[in-house]
């Protein structure tokens, strides 16, 4: 495809490199036991670009969610082998698990694919394994406070309301998820008198 020019003509986006990442997909689909999935394959030949993906997106005609998922492939950052448990869980929380598995799933195809002529792909292969496994069984947890618990603490309605909200939300992120709503909402009493 590439050599014809049909690539180019029909995913002018892909640039006519990213086909090469296709083989060690699909040799680590077949390895793995991962169902093909149109949209990773997608996403694994065009370049992680928002604006580039959306005109693709618009272009092809997808659904909303088809964009969306590219949207969010094309924010999540490059998987980081060296990340710990904790802020790997605030990564997936934040970005949504669906695009870190499809980031995971690419690299660890490519490192896999390099991982006989190189001992460091061989381990990064090994961690992205770790963390994609991670990935998939996490459970993205529910934030305990709404904007009706801001309101009966004696906020405003107005921005206000929205904007202590996310900040007590990221208060709870950086806890790595373990403030309580007892503790939050001692939290957003403090917010609030001062």
């Amino acid at each position: 495809m590439r050599q014809s020019g049909v690539l180019g003509a029909i995913l002018p986006e892909t640039e006519e490199w990213g086909i090469d990442a296709i083989p060690a997909l699909v040799a680590a689909e077949q390895a793995l036991g991962w169902e093909p999935e149109p949209m990773l394959r997608l996403a694994a030949i065009v370049p992680k670009d928002a604006e580039r993906l959306a005109a693709l997106a618009q272009r092809l005609r997808l659904s909303n969610a088809e964009a969306a998922f590219l949207d969010r492939f094309a924010r999540a950052p490059k998987p980081n082998g060296e990340v710990t448990d904790a802020a790997f869980d605030r990564e997936l929380y934040r970005l949504g698990k669906d695009s870190v598995i499809a980031s995971l799933k690419i690299d660890l195809a490519t490192a896999r694919s390099n991982a006989a002529a190189d001992p460091k792909a061989m381990a990064r292969a090994g961690r992205l394994s770790v963390l994609l496994t991670r990935a998939e069984k996490f459970e993205r947890p529910s934030f305990p406070l709404s904007g009706a618990d801001v309101l009966a603490a004696g906020t405003s309605p107005g921005p206000k309301v929205g904007e202590t909200l996310k900040a007590l939300e990221q208060e709870w992120i950086s806890s790595n998820f373990s403030f309580d709503r007892a503790k939050l909402l001692a939290r957003l009493s403090d917010l609030v008198r001062n």
